[in-house]
C-alpha cells in the first residue's frame, strides 16, 4: 500500500514500512497512466493511476504538483 501524505510518501508491504519525504524527489512526469517521481536522472518510483479512483486522482495530481516541479 502507498499513501501519498503531506509530508511524502508512506508505502507498507508484507515485509516492511517506509515513508519518503518530498525533498528525496526532483521532479514529477505524469503519463497518460502514471505518475513518475524522480529521485535522479534515472531512478524514479511509478505510481499507476489506475490505482486511484477518479477523486483520488485529482487530490493525487494537486498534492504532487504543490510538492514537486513537473518535468
Amino acid at each position: 500500500m502507498l499513501d501519498l501524505k503531506d509530508e511524502g510518501l508512506y508505502g507498507t508491504s508484507a515485509i516492511g514500512e517506509g515513508t519518503a519525504k518530498w525533498s528525496a524527489f526532483s521532479k514529477l512526469r505524469e503519463t497518460p497512466n502514471l505518475f513518475m517521481l524522480y529521485m535522479g536522472a534515472r531512478m524514479f518510483r511509478v505510481i499507476p493511476k489506475r490505482a486511484f479512483s477518479p477523486s483520488q486522482l485529482e487530490e493525487a495530481r494537486a498534492l504532487l504538483r504543490t510538492k514537486l516541479p513537473m518535468k
